[in-house]
Order: C-alpha cells, then sequence, then structure tokens
C-alpha cells in the first residue's frame, strides 16, 4: 500500500470500523507520486481521527530498510494488509514469519491490472519498485497463505474465498438532513438553474468519466455540468476532458474526507459509468457508498455488485453503452421527483447494509478468529 495516495481510503474504512472495538493504528510506506516521490501521506488524510504511521518508502535496494522500520513499527496483535502488494501484504507475510502476528488480506482491487506496465518498462525498473506489477504478481500468487481474506464484492469472494466486507461509512456523517444544499450551492459559485451531476474522487480513465461528457455533449443542455472533486490540473485525463468538454466541467482540487458530504449535498445525480475492463472486474467503487448515503440519484454501469446495491434503487445500464447512459439522464431531467425517489431508497439500503457497523459485524468473526489462534 501507498499511504500517498487514495488507496488508503479504504484502509482508513476498515480502521474507522474497527476503531469503537479495538485499538486502531495505519501504518505503510509513503512513496508519493511523480514529483513528490516520497513524500507525505494522502492529503485528504491529514485530518482524520485514526494515528497513521508512516515510513518513507523508496526503490529497492534502499526498500529494504523501509521494510525494517516498517516491521518496527507494526506492533499489533493483527495485521491487516490492505491490497495483495508487496508493501502492504509482503511485508506484513514478514511479519507473521518473524512474530507469528495473524495477517488478514484486503482485496478490493484488480491489483494486477492496475499495476500492468508498458511493454517498455526496462527489468531494473519492474526490478526497483516494490509498489509496481512485478513484485505485485509475485506476492499476489501468495494470496491463499493469509489467515483470512475480506473482499468487496462476489466476484472477488469466488476468486479469492474469504468474507464480504463492504465500503461502509458513518450515517452520521453523511447524513443530507445535516446540510443546506442551496447555501452550498451558492458558496461554490453554481446558479440555481445548474443541474449538477457529481463524481467525488480521483479521476482515473477505467472510471469512465469521459462517458458522462460525451453524453452531456450529446445532451446539449447548458445548464447541465459535471463537477469533478478531486481533479488535479496537471494530470493528463483531467487535461484531456478539460480540453474536449471544458463547458461543461467544473474541476475542483483535492479535498479533505470529510468534506465529502458537503460537496455531495452539492449535487442533482451521480453517475459511475465503469468501463469495461480488467480494472473494474470485482471493484466497488467508495463513491457509490457516499452517494447512497447522501441519498443521491445514482446512474451506474452495472459492474460487479453494483446492480444488487442498485436495483429498484437507481439506474443501471450496460458498461460504455452511451445510448443507454443518455436515455437514463434525460429521464432523470423530465422526472425529477421519481428520480428524487430513487435516492431515497438508496439512502434506505445504505442504513441497513453499508454502515461501518455492517462493516464491523461482517469482519468480527475473522478478527476473533485470529486474535483465538
Amino acid at each position: 500500500m501507498n499511504l500517498s495516495t487514495n488507496c488508503t481510503n479504504r484502509c482508513l474504512r476498515l480502521g474507522q470500523a474497527l476503531a469503537p472495538h479495538y485499538e486502531v493504528e495505519i501504518v505503510g510506506p509513503t512513496f508519493g507520486i511523480g514529483k513528490n516521490w516520497g513524500k507525505g501521506i494522502w492529503p485528504p488524510l491529514e485530518k482524520v481521527d485514526i494515528p497513521i504511521r508512516s515510513v518513507a518508502g523508496d526503490i529497492m535496494p534502499m526498500f529494504v530498510k523501509s521494510i525494517r522500520n516498517l516491521l518496527k513499527i507494526m506492533d499489533g496483535d493483527v495485521i491487516i494488509a490492505c491490497k495483495p502488494r508487496f508493501p502492504s501484504f509482503g511485508v506484513a507475510l514478514i511479519k507473521r514469519a518473524l512474530s507469528g502476528t495473524p495477517v488478514i488480506l484486503d482485496i478490493d482491487d484488480d491489483e494486477l491490472a492496475q499495476t500492468l506496465p508498458a511493454k517498455s518498462f526496462r527489468l531494473r525498473r519492474k526490478l526497483s519498485y516494490t509498489h509496481e506489477y512485478q513484485y505485485t504478481s509475485w506476492v499476489h500468487r501468495l494470496h491463499s497463505k493469509a489467515d483470512e481474506i475480506f473482499t468487496v464484492s462476489e466476484n472477488f469472494r469466488k476468486t479469492y474465498g474469504g468474507v464480504i466486507v463492504p465500503h461502509g461509512m458513518d450515517p452520521y456523517e453523511l447524513d443530507p438532513a445535516k446540510f443546506n444544499r442551496e447555501t452550498i450551492r451558492q458558496e461554490l459559485g453554481i446558479m440555481p438553474s445548474d443541474i449538477i451531476i457529481g463524481f467525488v474522487g480521483t479521476p482515473n480513465a477505467h472510471k469512465g468519466i469521459d462517458l458522462i461528457l460525451k453524453a452531456l455533449q450529446v445532451i446539449n443542455r447548458p445548464e447541465l455540468k459535471l463537477m469533478i472533486v478531486g481533479a488535479e490540473p496537471e494530470d493528463d485525463y483531467v487535461k484531456f476532458m478539460n480540453q474536449q468538454y471544458g463547458r461543461h466541467l467544473i474541476l475542483i482540487p483535492q479535498q479533505p474526507l470529510d468534506l465529502i458530504p458537503y460537496f455531495l449535498s452539492a449535487n442533482d445525480l451521480v453517475v459511475l459509468p465503469q468501463r469495461n475492463c480488467q480494472e473494474t472486474f470485482g471493484q466497488m467503487p467508495a463513491k457509490l457508498t457516499d452517494a447512497m448515503a447522501m441519498g443521491k440519484t445514482v446512474i451506474a454501469a452495472a459492474r460487479a455488485d453494483i446492480p444488487k446495491y442498485l436495483e429498484g434503487r437507481g439506474l443501471l445500464f450496460d458498461a460504455e453503452n452511451l445510448e443507454e447512459l443518455i436515455s437514463h439522464l434525460v429521464w432523470c431531467l423530465n422526472n425529477r421527483f421519481e428520480a428524487q425517489q430513487l435516492g431515497e431508497k438508496a439512502r434506505i439500503y445504505f442504513l441497513n447494509n453499508l454502515t461501518l457497523n455492517a462493516m464491523f459485524e461482517a469482519m468480527e468473526p475473522s478478527i476473533k478468529h485470529c486474535l483465538n489462534q
């Protein structure tokens, strides 16, 4: 795991679910991103209420020192390794070999697809970066060596075993009744006539956000806009979208995690157009839980367990089917009351199935098993 990136979000949610019942801390290396190589934790984590202890990451062979430092501070009774990558699961297995500490592996993405390198990468690079594909492919084969496994979807559960632990959230933190939508929209400079589609998170190509913009271009209504919260101006994908579809875009940089409900409150719709690719196999977007918690009307690609979450509580379309997405958007524009009712039903599903307490109940048997070994 790389504490410098948004992959830490899943780790945080697991920790928040466990914190009322156990002493929890987050431990891991920081590799940074691009020009920020080796620097600091992911900025949105700076205000969280769980202790975070980080170790500076590095390339091999210098990362051996990082491993030693991680082993010194990994002093829990149970280790939950977020993602089957060497800096998390690999180091956790070394810790278990040295001290016997049980290891639970948490899988929320297809890490082999996420780290697949360019063919031009030389062997030296492949062997230098422990959080990239080569080391991930080695460690991935050891998933059955974990004492327990958590996953986020039925696809992953069938592949790896274990139990499904959904992306949960605090129902009191994400409560639409606590936020004044009109005031927030005024603060953000959104016009009363604007219809805002929201995307709160890191915009990556496999998430298919440009498909939303293609749909908006076809619908061609100037008041219909996509607001991306978490868009870094220098990101190539963000640059591409801004150049092609700038008139439909509102771009806001990364924000602290506690502001997620603030920005979601300003939205009329949330669209999650996962692409039909290996990166989205089994993936359950955490932003789906956030949107459902805030009672938002959700339109989403029918990937992984998303249909189970949204059946009768949202609108589904075949991944990358632009015509179907356009049809759903137009329906929401023409049926505002009915669309709002879908969001209210989604909120009820969240309260019953996707809270931090639901996460804890899913994890507790595995935690107890590890503690009683």
